[in-house]
Parts: structure tokens; C-alpha cells; sequence
């Protein structure tokens, strides 16, 4: 007999065939479910589109602007207040100045010499340079004012409080004046600031301050 390879390859498939039927033999064949079956349709209704919020959606941006505007208000306020406060001062003293210094008020700055000009360093911080004295170089007098432009500075000035300031410091020529030591103060502090600066306590006398015009608490 003639070896045929069709045939056994159809009895082979017929063969794997009747295999499968075998394994599957009792099982329910059902049918493919078609696409989309058993899901409910969407009912979208059409409604009016509300664009307007409510105040109420924007409380948080309301309070912002409300600060900002607050701070700024107070920012322009404050910083009006030191400066008539400061030029206030300045034209109050600009004659006793006068009296005992040829320039009053110069900038530091230009080579020209400038005369009555305050010289603002900040919003709460202003300066006067005086020179043209005998036996002195010159003074500088600082004025420091409080933060009244500073929102959060001021509401600290309850809980703190402060007050405004003014710093004279003088430069002496050396070669004119010999070295001296001298403290004008408050009684109050006094022996803090002797145990403070040594020199003070040990050459510095206590003086009667009547004859010379000066407050009473000194």
C-alpha cells in the first residue's frame, strides 16, 4: 500500500476534531452577546447654564483685596504722617541750628555745599548733617520715627509700644578739644549706664541741671 500524505493529514484534523468534541460534550453553547446590550441609556436633560457665582463663592478673593487695599491705605497714610512730622522738627530747630553751625542740612552727597536739606534714608528714618564749628567737626541727627507705614508694625505698637526717637551724635576735632566724657540722661537710668560704661562712672560727675535749661527729670 502507497504511503498517501493528504490522507493522513485529513485523518489527523478529523482525529483532533473528534477530540474537542469529546472535552466539550455536555457543555450549553450560548450565543455571543451582541455589543451595548443590557446597558441603559443616559437620560441628559437640558438645563439652564447658571455663569453667575454668588458673593459667597468669593469670600476668601473678597477679603484679599479688602487687606491689600487696607495696608496700602495705611502704607500712604503713615509715610504723609513721618514726613510732616520729620520736616515738622526740622523747620522747628532749623534756627537754633542755625545759631551755632554755618550749614545746616547738607546732603553729604554733592561737592557743591547744600544747606538746608533733610535727608530722608526711609520711610521712618530721616537725617540732618550739620557742620562749620569751632573746635567741632560736626553733628548728625537722626530721626527715627516709628513704622507708621507698616500695617503689621503699627498693630504691634499695641501689644509693645514704642515711641519716636532722635540720636545726636558730634564729632569733635581732637587736635582742638581734649578728650572728655559727658552723658545727658534721665536720672532713672543713670546707674545702669554707669555700670555700663566704665568711664562714666569713674571721671564723669553728676550735675545740678537748673542753670542750664534742661527738663527736670535729667
Amino acid at each position: 500500500r502507497e504511503h498517501n500524505p493528504e490522507l493522513d493529514k485529513q485523518w489527523y484534523q478529523r482525529r483532533v476534531r473528534a477530540i474537542e468534541d469529546e472535552d466539550f460534550e455536555g457543555v450549553e453553547t450560548s450565543e455571543k452577546p451582541t455589543p451595548g446590550a443590557g446597558k441603559k441609556e443616559l437620560n441628559i436633560i437640558k438645563g439652564p447654564i447658571n455663569m453667575k457665582g454668588q458673593w459667597e463663592d468669593y469670600y476668601l478673593e473678597i477679603i484679599g483685596l479688602i487687606g491689600v487695599f487696607v495696608y496700602a491705605l495705611n502704607f500712604y497714610t503713615g509715610k504723609a504722617i513721618n514726613n510732616r512730622l520729620a520736616n515738622a522738627w526740622f523747620d522747628h530747630h532749623k534756627k537754633l541750628l542755625s545759631e551755632a553751625f554755618c550749614i545746616v542740612g547738607d546732603d553729604g552727597v554733592s561737592k557743591e555745599i547744600s544747606d538746608g536739606i533733610l535727608v530722608k534714608e526711609s520711610e521712618n528714618k530721616f537725617v540732618v548733617w550739620c557742620t562749620g564749628r569751632m573746635g567741632c567737626e560736626g553733628i548728625k541727627i537722626e530721626i527715627k520715627l516709628l513704622r507708621r507705614q507698616d500695617l503689621i508694625s503699627l498693630i504691634s505698637q499695641l501689644f509693645k509700644p514704642q515711641s519716636d526717637t532722635i540720636t545726636i551724635t558730634t564729632y569733635m576735632a581732637p587736635e582742638d578739644m581734649d578728650s572728655v566724657v559727658l552723658a545727658i540722661m534721665p536720672k532713672k537710668g543713670l546707674k545702669r549706664l554707669q555700670q555700663e560704661v566704665q568711664d562714666l562712672a569713674h571721671f564723669a560727675t553728676e550735675r545740678k541741671i537748673e542753670s542750664y535749661d534742661l527738663p527736670g527729670t535729667l
